[in-house]
């Protein structure tokens, strides 16, 4: 497309609708008989137009025969019954499902019981001290695994007020 394109086809849409004086009516026509870009905008445009006015004028489309789509259709696909389906056909048979509920049983009390320990275990001790200062009250303690001191510092407690 040139410089003169844009120009150009700034006026296609009212070009397309008569919409153009007679002297740009002109200078669109002059150009389209020697840019191909322009007239396939053109062209897209009546095309456009087109599908609007069928759209919008009422006038309906020959009805299709749709007659036999469904079955032919139904022959293409392979129908399974549901999963749900299968499930009740399975419940329905008990030789199927009591060992079935019984493995799953097993298997729940298996994940849910081993992981439990069979005594506790003796808890390790730690020393606390606890002081009071001006400020509040101060805990120390000494984890009895590593020996490292925990420092708390408590709000000093409110004095009551008897009345």
């Amino acid at each position: 497309m040139g410089d003169n394109c844009e120009n150009i086809e700034l006026l296609l849409t009212a070009y397309v609708d008569n919409e153009l004086s007679a002297e740009q009516r002109r200078k669109v026509t002059q150009h389209l008989a020697h840019c191909s870009d322009c007239r396939e905008i053109v062209q897209d445009l009546e095309n456009t137009n087109q599908i609007l006015h069928l759209a919008f004028s009422g006038e309906q489309e020959p009805d299709v025969d749709l007659s036999g789509v469904w079955e032919e259709i139904e022959s293409q696909l392979d129908f399974r019954p549901s999963v749900w389906k299968r499930l009740k056909e399975g419940i329905g048979r008990p030789v199927v499902w009591i060992p079935t509920a019984f493995a799953a049983t097993a298997a729940a009390l298996l994940i849910f019981l081993l992981p439990m320990p069979k005594k506790q275990m003796p808890m390790t001790v730690s020393q606390i001290e606890s002081v009071y200062s001006q400020t509040g009250q101060v805990m120390v303690m000494q984890t009895a695994s590593s020996g490292q001191p925990l420092i708390w510092i408590l709000p000093r407690p409110e004095k009551e007020v008897s009345g």
